[in-house]
This record gives C-alpha cells, sequence and structure tokens, in this order.
C-alpha cells in the first residue's frame, strides 16, 4: 500500500465518521509532498549530470579508439608499387 491509497482510505474513513481533517495532518501531508518533490528533483539533477558527463568520457574514449584504429591501419597497409610515370 502506498502513501497516496494510504491517505484516500484515511480521508474515506473520517469522511465515514463525520470527522473533518486535522490542519495538523493536511499541513504534514503538504509538508512530505514537497519534500519528496524536492528530493525527486535533486535526483533528476544527478542522474541528468551523470549522463552528460559519461556522454563526455564516451566521446574521449571514443575519439582516442578511432584514432588509434586508424593509425593501425595506416601501418598494416601494404605500399602501393610505383607504375611508369609516377615519380
Amino acid at each position: 500500500m502506498d502513501a497516496t491509497e494510504l491517505d484516500r482510505l484515511i480521508d474515506a474513513r473520517a469522511e465515514k465518521n463525520g470527522e473533518p481533517e486535522r490542519p495538523v495532518e493536511v499541513m504534514y501531508a503538504e509538508s512530505v509532498r514537497r519534500y519528496n518533490a524536492v528530493l525527486e528533483s535533486a535526483r533528476r539533477e544527478a542522474w541528468c549530470d551523470y549522463h552528460r558527463a559519461q556522454a563526455q568520457r564516451h566521446r574521449r574514449t571514443l575519439a582516442a579508439l578511432i584514432d588509434e584504429h586508424e593509425q593501425l591501419a595506416e601501418s598494416l597497409q601494404v605500399p602501393q608499387p610505383k607504375t611508369k610515370g609516377q615519380s
């Protein structure tokens, strides 16, 4: 059972018994919602920063790998024999 369902059950029970909502409970629930929203925002920002940094690391690594493979391919290439008319 999550917090939303629990809130719904408490509200339904209070309405059934004719009890008005308690201001302290309402303020607490709102405080929890705000706190959770702040946490969610911070988590999203942290993941965004992580993925951007990871993309940068991949760019550097891939560029280095590309250069390395091109150099290896060039070093393995068989020299072409010169034909008449080429200097």
